[in-house]
């Protein structure tokens, strides 16, 4: 067996099969580790043909497909391009994802509902106490506001986890958009809740793509919130959507543009993590999520987002969008 092969079969965690098509086109299985022949019910896989173990189902290239498999549960399966005419098949059973959808439907109960209810009640019997601020000490009031606040931060980093779990985990219907009035809507509303500042603003004409809308609107609300929230002092801020569209792939690529503060080049890939913060709340409110949810949206669509920044010079986003959604095998 080819070593690269045989390093890559005997390091997985999950059944693989490394296959290749014959010169009348049948897919023929070159060799597979042990949980794959597990998981397909075969001592040996080699020169096996892949239409004799899945049935009389077929299995184009460079697709992801999800299969029935004899004497297994559903598998997904994920190809990843080796060469012009070899694969790399990953078969993942499809009980370890319900399993992982599972436990996320447990978090977000815990997040809703256990964490929440302290949360609710330490905030309110906190307010009670605010009611008669002028019978508490200086120290104490002081005391009771920083609690205060310090809920309120909780409240919103709670919410902010069960949104991106629920963008992750929960599907929903992509439809056609209208992405020109997504994201004017978007601009509106962050700047009404901006006190309505003066800014320049600019879009393109964005065509129709399909997309679910109400992520659609949160992802340009965040990046519009990021560009009036970090703006730089005695500037007008201005923000810029630009838009091209690649035809032989049929992608959008989008470009949200602002002259605000920037950021360092190393951060580019950290400000899309999880309540990760590069200013001090001192400075800017926030709970640290709006880019991570921008991401996790952008990848719901099948698509891409990068940032560039430079220093007090501004902040870029290009986001690659498909103008139509990949139609998936259903299981």
């Amino acid at each position: 067996m080819n070593p690269p092969y045989e390093q890559l079969l005997n390091a997985a965690a999950c059944g693989l099969l490394v296959v290749q098509k014959n010169e009348a086109g049948a897919t023929i299985c070159l060799a597979g580790n042990a949980a794959a022949e597990q998981l397909l019910g075969q001592s040996s896989l080699a020169g096996k043909s892949w239409s004799d173990l899945t049935g009389t189902i077929g299995l184009p290239l460079f697709q992801e497909e999800i299969v029935s498999l004899p004497n297994a549960s559903v598998c997904r399966v994920i190809k990843r391009d080796l060469s012009p005419t070899e694969q790399l098949y990953t078969l993942l059973d499809i009980s370890a994802e319900r399993r992982s959808k599972k436990e996320l439907e447990e978090f977000s109960y815990i997040a809703s509902h256990d964490l929440q209810e302290p949360l609710r009640k330490i905030s309110s019997f906190g307010e009670r106490i605010d009611r008669n601020r002028a019978t508490l000490t200086p120290e104490t009031a002081l005391y009771l506001s920083r609690m205060l606040n310090a809920t309120q931060r909780m409240q919103s980093m709670l919410n902010g986890l069960l949104l991106y779990s629920r963008i992750t985990h929960i599907d929903e219907v992509f439809v056609p958009v209208n992405l020109k009035t997504i994201v004017n809507d978007a601009f509106n509303k962050e700047l009404n809740s901006y006190g309505l500042l003066p800014v320049r603003f600019t879009v393109d004409e964005l065509p129709e793509i399909e997309g679910i809308p109400q992520y659609l609107l949160l992802l340009f609300e965040q990046l519009f919130s990021n560009s009036l929230k970090f703006v730089r002092k005695a500037t007008t801020p201005e923000i810029t959507v630009t838009s091209d569209i690649q035809l032989p792939n049929r992608q959008l690529i989008l470009r949200v543009q602002d002259n605000g503060i920037g950021f360092e080049s190393e951060n580019a890939e950290r400000i899309f993590s999880l309540f990760h913060r590069l200013h001090g709340r001192s400075e800017f409110e926030g709970a640290g999520i709006g880019l991570a949810l921008c991401r996790k949206i952008v990848e719901k669509h099948s698509g891409t987002i990068t940032a560039h920044g430079i220093p007090e010079k501004g902040t870029l986003f290009r986001i690659t969008l498909p103008l139509s959604q990949p139609v998936l095998p259903k299981p």
